[in-house]
């Protein structure tokens, strides 16, 4: 009875043993599963990213060399991997951005702060404007920052379409100057800052005869040369508008007395003195010119852009009515 007993414990307690053991073998082995089961994963993610993706993915250590990179990123940089991997931005894209680019990593390192949403833009080796996207976030171990991670992305054709459309609100389609709103807004802010301008408001005098002679595509044609030529008489840093039709208005910026202003409308005539030659006829054209000179006329305080512009179209008014041809400035008190 008792060996009984005996027996019975003693198995009893070998199979709660091995019940145990059971468990934790097959818990011991769900674990490990799972763990392969991660690091599958992991191996899918990473694979993804340096294979896949179709963004520039980059590891860099602390001194801005590329460690590692997305087959995109080699492939972007059109470089064997020997040329790649311990070399930075510099060796890629010269002084100027290369330099540009780590001054900006160098501060992420330090401050141990992502930045994302960077703006980057570069010249490629054609000559192209490359425009990018960039996040770019530090790399720790140990709770210390040894390198930065990025990834870049290109959108050179979000960035031209933007240009194009900006371009398109603020210039004249025909001749590619600046249009009146943004020719206006500029006058704005050189008169807000005080800045002594020249406003020369411009009349052809003969065009709508050469319209009606001619054709309107004549006219087209000519008005771009006469654009052409402006751009060519007067300074890089001068503005030139077209206000429609055959009106145009020049801001001279700088213009320090009524001799400055004077002699680049000079300049500006004697281009108009040479015959426009356009489809197959030669015909020459007067201008009508108004002068409106911060420097040269009194002004009231609060002078405002759209006065200088006033002032300038009724100079060139009062030209046309003393018999056309030539140029005028304003005689009062400009704004009043």
């Amino acid at each position: 009875m008792i060996s009984s007993l005996l027996f019975y414990s003693v198995t009893g307690g070998l199979l709660f043993i091995s019940g145990v053991l059971l468990v934790l073998w097959l818990r011991a082995r769900a674990a490990q599963q799972h763990k392969l089961h991660e690091e599958d994963v992991r191996q899918l993610f990473l694979d993804a990213a340096l294979h896949d993706t179709i963004d520039s993915i980059y590891l860099k250590d602390s001194q801005h060399r590329i460690l590692l990179g997305s087959d995109h990123f080699y492939a972007d940089l059109k470089r064997p991997l020997d040329q790649i991997l311990g070399h930075t931005d510099v060796d890629f894209f010269g002084q100027a951005f290369g330099e540009r680019t780590m001054r900006r990593e160098k501060e992420i390192m330090h401050s141990g702060v992502p930045q994302s949403g960077l703006v980057e833009q570069r010249i490629d080796e054609t000559g192209e404007l490359v425009y990018s996207l960039t996040t770019k976030v530090p790399v720790r171990r140990n709770g210390q920052v040894v390198g930065l991670f990025g990834i870049t992305s290109e959108f050179n054709e979000i960035a031209r379409l933007q240009e194009e459309l900006t371009h398109s609100a603020t210039h004249d389609p025909l001749t590619g100057l600046l249009n009146r709103t943004a020719i206006t807004a500029k006058l704005r802010q050189a008169v807000r800052t005080q800045q002594h301008v020249a406003v020369l408001f411009i009349d052809m005098d003969d065009f709508k005869q050469f319209n009606d002679e001619y054709g309107h595509v004549f006219g087209d044609e000519l008005l771009k040369q006469v654009a052409r030529r402006m751009e060519f008489a007067l300074r890089k840093d001068d503005l030139i508008g077209r206000l429609g039709g055959d009106e145009f208005i020049v801001v001279l910026n700088s213009v320090l007395s009524r001799t400055d202003a004077e002699t680049a409308v000079q300049k500006l005539c004697r281009q108009f003195e040479r015959p426009f030659e356009t489809m197959e006829h030669s015909v020459i054209c007067r201008f009508s010119v108004g002068i409106a000179c911060t420097i040269a006329c009194p002004v009231i305080d609060n002078l405002s852009a759209e006065d200088l512009i006033r002032c300038a179209d009724r100079a060139m008014y009062r030209v046309k009515n003393s018999g056309k041809g030539g140029y005028g400035f304003f005689e009062g008190v400009c704004g009043e």
